[in-house]
């Protein structure tokens, strides 16, 4: 009950922050890795969390630093960024591909983040939703990284972190626009994984993105067993060889549970 008091208490905090928000309109921010970056290998682990603007301090530092030890690639969401990632010191090693979605009135940026302790390469895309929540008018955005991989070709990576309030038409329209922005940038012929939250939290909801990215090739990993109350979180994958994905609920520093997920191309 405290757990659930204190995210709430944190929500309301977040969204008194971005009531008077201004859109980030500005590029993609990238860090390239250490200069013998190598490519990533044809079996990695990858995590994907939504880290609620790493509000609970020492506990979320203290998790995703564990993290961190074993993930090659991470898939982050709601990250605030000021002067750099507000991250702890254990992931500066790894090279990010950073979208805002928007700036807040502290000046802080808040958006999705995807690291690698192996190569990017340096030409990643920013998306930005194309409609904004209401009453706030935030958008969300999304990334789409290359990785180059271990014995030639690339995985291609869309990390997304959908609207939460927006009709089935809206949610349709939001993804044909990552979906086409993909296509354009990674073909349907190579190693491609769309991850993000999603913000399914109704069964038609998730049924939709099922059957969107079904069309275009892709099919949604599931767990062998599923703690999650609400689904909101999601791993797609096309040309993988394999994938085993496990979750991790028993969190206290974030109102999202993280997704650990072993992918084999």
């Amino acid at each position: 009950m405290k757990r659930s008091f204190d995210n709430i208490r944190r929500s309301l905090s977040n969204f008194s922050q971005v009531r008077q928000h201004v859109h980030y309109d500005g590029e993609l921010l990238h860090k390239p890795g250490c200069d013998k970056a190598e490519p990533l290998p044809r079996e990695f682990e990858l995590l994907l969390w939504n880290v609620f603007k790493g509000g609970c301090g020492a506990a979320f530092e203290q998790d995703i630093c564990s993290y961190a030890e074993t993930a090659d690639l991470l898939c982050l969401q709601e990250v605030l960024f000021e002067n750099g990632p507000q991250l702890p010191s254990a992931l500066d090693d790894f090279a990010y591909d950073y979208s805002p979605s928007y700036s807040r009135q502290d000046a802080a940026h808040e958006g999705v983040m995807t690291l690698s302790r192996y190569a990017l390469h340096p030409v990643g895309e920013r998306l930005r939703s194309v409609g904004s929540e209401p009453w706030v008018s935030t958008p969300k955005s999304a990334v789409i990284s290359s990785v180059p991989l271990a014995g030639g070709g690339e995985l291609t990576l869309l990390n997304i972190h959908m609207l939460l309030v927006r009709s089935q038409q809206s949610a349709r329209r939001e993804l044909h626009s990552a979906l086409e922005r993909l296509t354009a940038v990674a073909g349907e012929a190579q190693p491609t994984l769309f991850v993000g939250d999603l913000n399914t939290l109704l069964p038609r909801q998730l049924t939709l993105v099922d059957d969107e990215l079904r069309h275009h090739g892709f099919r949604r990993i599931e767990p062998a067993a599923d703690p999650r109350r609400l689904r909101l979180d999601h791993i797609y994958c096309r040309d993988i060889r394999s994938a085993e994905l496990r979750i991790d609920a028993n969190l206290a520093s974030s109102d999202h549970p993280a997704l650990i997920c072993d992918v084999k191309i």
